[in-house]
């Protein structure tokens, strides 16, 4: 369905989709028509406070909302000479923004508040909206001092409050009559902005084959992982890999995927390539220990659940595209011999060009030993013909290694998610092959 039959979607403006603003009405009139959805949205903002706002649940009704709202003396009126509290929401789509304090501006009469509710003449809340993670602390703070001189003080003391995105979806899904115009909202959010969704918990997802609603919250899961072992970096959201571990200098990157069509989580290691043989007795790793459990099911054990281990080791193909690097996996076949494939990585290590004065050096004399070697997956050797021999790469780097994975039916994973262990698995996983594969 084209996206402007949603009724929040509005026309380009000066060529771009005006999303903030479409959010931020959208959130505005929900509030308007929804007496339900404000009371939870006091809710939340009272679990942010410091001072809880005491209310009477019978006048839920009596609240006024607007939008764009330009503040200046000729807007004040006879009733609005002073209120009993003023309250500042920051709305973004970051999850927490600590120091979040209300602080004195000088006012602008240009500002123009995104959101202003006023509630029976005496708490009005003044909200500022950001589709980001930009922090509205010192737009808010000049909108607050602006409104406040320009409409009326506040008897009691200011506070702010910062509220994410997802908490505004999260309260959304709470409510009790919902309409399609709700839906309407939510599904132009999850149409624009899908990463601000609230994850489900995987017991909370009815349908296995919601195969983005599992991933979205394993990769969640994943994220705390990352945080923990990224915690001086200073834009961990963008960090996608775990750093060498102490006792694990092996260890390149970690994931936990559910697979489409499929009832099986899967943690996958990835393991640190290198370029010759030997280099892969200096890791801290028993090679022998690892060919062993090439393409076999071992039964290992998660948190009490039983879980198989199994190593596939694949060669990868890899080129660059503005300065960043594209890779292709290779996978080998079950029945090989690995000291076969060792031997025919050694001997093709090395960098191959599209054009070179020597025949034996070029890509199309690799993809020829690849094809011939039977040591790969068909799917894998389409996959090299498909980007190197008919595609413009100009060259390809060619390097070994394994993955290590671990996997458990979803029905336990659900089952620990409900008893609060999945979140540790991934840990858990580390430590098994650790056990594995250690010296």
């Amino acid at each position: 369905m084209d996206s402007h039959m949603n009724v929040f979607s509005s026309y380009r403006q000066q060529n771009e989709y005006p999303i903030e603003n479409n959010m931020s009405r959208g959130l505005a009139i929900l509030l308007k028509k929804y007496p339900e959805l404000f009371y939870l949205f006091i809710l939340k903002v009272n679990e942010k406070m410091k001072n809880n706002i005491p209310f009477n649940f019978e006048n839920i009704n009596s609240y006024d909302v607007d939008i764009q709202v330009s503040i200046d003396k000729s807007n004040k009126t006879e009733n609005s000479d002073e209120f009993k509290r003023i309250i500042g929401v920051g709305l973004t789509s970051s999850k927490n923004i600590s120091d979040f304090e209300y602080k004195k501006e000088e006012p602008n009469s240009q500002v123009i508040l995104d959101i202003e509710i006023n509630w029976g003449g005496s708490i009005v809340f003044i909200i500022e909206c950001k589709r980001n993670e930009v922090n509205p602390l010192e737009q808010l703070n000049k909108q607050i001092s602006t409104y406040e001189s320009a409409r009326g003080k506040s008897e009691e003391p200011i506070e702010n409050c910062h509220i994410s995105w997802t908490e505004i979806l999260s309260i959304i899904n709470k409510m009790q009559n919902k309409d399609w115009l709700v839906q309407e909202y939510y599904d132009y959010i999850a149409t624009n902005r899908p990463e601000l969704l609230p994850i489900k918990k995987l017991y909370q997802i009815a349908n296995m084959e919601e195969n983005d609603s599992i991933n979205a919250r394993l990769d969640q899961i994943m994220k705390k992982l990352i945080y923990k072992y990224n915690e001086d970096k200073e834009d961990k959201d963008k960090v996608d890999y775990l750093p060498p571990l102490s006792n694990m200098q092996y260890c390149k990157f970690l994931s936990l995927r559910k697979s489409e069509n499929s009832d099986v989580l899967s943690y996958k290691i990835w393991i640190a390539e290198d370029k010759t043989q030997n280099d892969w007795f200096n890791y801290n790793c028993d090679l022998e220990k690892i060919k062993k459990l090439m393409y076999k099911n071992t039964k290992v054990y998660i948190q009490g659940v039983e879980c198989y281990l199994t190593v596939i080791p694949y060669v990868k193909a890899s080129w660059f595209m503005h300065v960043n690097a594209q890779s292709i996996w290779m996978y080998s076949k079950a029945d090989i011999n690995f000291d076969d494939l060792i031997k025919f990585a050694n001997e093709n290590f090395k960098k191959w060009y599209k054009n070179n004065h020597d025949n034996e050096k070029t890509i199309d004399k690799l993809y020829e030993r690849i094809n011939n070697s039977n040591l790969f997956l068909n799917d894998g050797i389409k996959e090299f013909e498909e980007e190197f021999v008919k595609g413009n790469h100009a060259e390809c780097n060619f390097t070994i290694s394994y993955e290590c994975c671990i996997s458990m039916k979803y029905k336990d994973a659900m089952k620990l998610e409900n008893e609060n262990k999945l979140e540790d698995t991934p840990n858990n996983a580390l430590d098994v092959f650790r056990i594995n594969f250690n010296k």
